[in-house]
């Protein structure tokens, strides 16, 4: 997306769901706290962040 930043794709069924470094963040808060697994969300906003500077 032009002018959005660094972004990640999740796909969950037919669903596509694209997140910025914080809504990514606010994604592994809430999974988290729901008893969730975050490892694909963790590896995703380590890159994020690793790019991002």
């Amino acid at each position: 997306m032009p002018g959005e930043g660094l972004i990640a794709e999740f796909r969950q069924g037919h669903e596509t769901m694209l997140f910025d470094i914080e809504g990514l963040q606010f994604r592994v808060l809430k999974r988290r706290s729901a008893g969730m697994d975050t490892s694909e969300e963790d590896k995703a906003l380590a890159m994020l962040s690793n790019l991002g500077g």
